[in-house]
């Protein structure tokens, strides 16, 4: 497959990716209500794929991600 995004003006590629997010980031940030706030994230974010018994997040280690579960469960495991 031919990628495209080397092709295409960098305004149209972020406005074909806030399409694509927009419901999610909708629902995960409803209370705000600012179309530019959604418009913002969907620029800075990335899809990842994790598989049962992946750890995302280690509080040993912090992190300036902000992640948004779409399916699945999660466990969160305190201190040990």
């Amino acid at each position: 497959m031919t990628d495209l995004q080397g092709y295409l003006p960098e305004s149209l590629i972020n406005e074909v990716v806030y399409e694509a997010q927009r419901d999610i980031l909708y629902k995960a940030f409803a209370y705000l209500k600012s179309q530019n706030f959604i418009k913002e994230v969907s620029k800075r974010l990335s899809n990842i794929i994790y598989l049962e018994g992946d750890i995302i997040y280690d509080h040993e280690f912090p992190s300036d991600k902000l992640y948004v579960l779409l399916e699945g469960k999660l466990h969160v495991l305190g201190y040990e």
